[in-house]
């Protein structure tokens, strides 16, 4: 099934279906009724219209632009773009596009930033290029009515981008109103990082043999992103500066886990870690997860503790966590995990619980 690459723009109405009787011209009729709804799009043409292609054709010339752009969306249907993880907001007489550092190196996502950037600045050069026709100076602060109507247009070119309505004034996140994919290359899923871990644990085990323990683990999860800044008051606004942002969050995981060793008795781990899979924000990690765990220490010295922990999402997420536990006895283990990442909220208020 062909792949389409694309980013949604509506500002204007979008055509009705074309027919087609021709079976020869049924894939082409199809590829130019994707491009005429979804401006922007890198269609790929496929040499023949085989029973395959002239199925999926008949699927799109059966849908209305709207009826298209609602499936594109939701991210389930087959041969429609997906997006994912694009933020846009304003500050000042600035519009920062942000996306995730880990995805720029993948085509359809750079592809994305640029084309959002690109359709924003032509679009609001037209709009700023008509207020300069009519007397009005972008090169100072708008007041009044004409403050008024060039938010107004502004509004509507960024709810045209994003496929979305959304105030002028807050940042949007695409990937809140845009679905995660549900068809992500493993590439794409599990073998490039998408946010990085420091963590810090406190940990009790009990092992003859069989054994257990439980911890208590605060992490700080930071993500990438790379940032463009578009002056949007210019006659033709233009990117004025390219910069590295991180977001931030704190999480904490209380974790039980059983399994075989010898030795135990309590400490504290420290280290770091990576995750995998399609995140929009830091907090996407909360939820249930189940892992894998192992820790080898000698007294004073200290050793090596390591973490691999699925988060049970669609698609699931992957952490990966390396660290040091502290010498206070001799230890050697292999266990199952089973733990709730919860926000910082969350977290402080079942260590209340906990501590009451």
């Amino acid at each position: 099934m062909r792949r389409a690459l694309a980013f949604l723009l509506m500002l204007g109405a979008c055509a009705e279906s074309p027919t087609s009787t021709s079976t020869d011209s049924l894939c082409t009729d199809a590829a130019d009724h994707l491009d005429s709804c979804l401006p922007g799009m890198a269609t790929e043409r496929a040499a023949t219209c085989g029973p395959d292609e002239q199925a999926h054709a008949e699927w799109v010339l059966d849908r209305s632009c709207d009826q298209l752009l609602r499936e594109a969306g939701d991210g389930k249907a087959d041969g429609i773009p997906a997006l994912q993880g694009v933020k846009i907001r304003k500050e000042g007489s600035l519009t920062y596009f942000s996306i995730p550092l880990a995805r720029t190196a993948q085509s359809d996502r750079g592809y994305l930033l640029d084309k959002m950037v690109s359709q924003f600045t032509s679009r609001m050069g037209e709009i700023n290029q008509a207020m300069a026709a009519h007397g009005v100076d972008l090169s100072s602060a708008l007041t009044g009515d004409a403050a008024t109507d060039y938010l107004h247009h502004y509004s509507d070119t960024v709810n045209g981008i994003i496929g979305t309505n959304t105030s002028s004034d807050i940042a949007v996140t695409v990937g809140e109103t845009v679905r995660n994919p549900t068809k992500l290359s493993t590439w794409q899923r599990y073998v490039v990082p998408q946010m990085f871990l420091a963590y810090f644990s406190a940990k009790f085990t009990a092992n003859l043999g069989i054994g257990g323990g439980a911890s208590a683990t605060v992490v700080i999860a930071v993500q990438p992103w790379l940032t463009l800044a578009v002056d949007h008051t210019l006659a033709q606004p233009k990117v004025v500066s390219k910069s590295y942002d991180v977001d931030v969050d704190v999480l904490g995981i209380p974790n039980v886990d059983i399994g075989f060793g010898v030795g135990g008795g309590a400490g504290v781990r420290v280290g770091v870690g990576a995750v995998f899979g399609p995140v929009n924000q830091p907090k996407d990690l909360a939820g249930t997860g189940i892992g894998l765990s192992g820790t080898v220490t000698i007294p004073v010295l200290g050793g090596v503790s390591a973490k691999v922990v699925t988060v049970l999402k669609y698609p699931p997420l992957v952490m990966l966590m390396l660290g040091y536990s502290s010498g206070t006895s001799a230890e050697a283990e292999i266990h199952g995990n089973l733990q709730q990442i919860l926000d910082l909220g969350a977290f402080l208020s079942w260590l209340g619980t906990k501590t009451h």
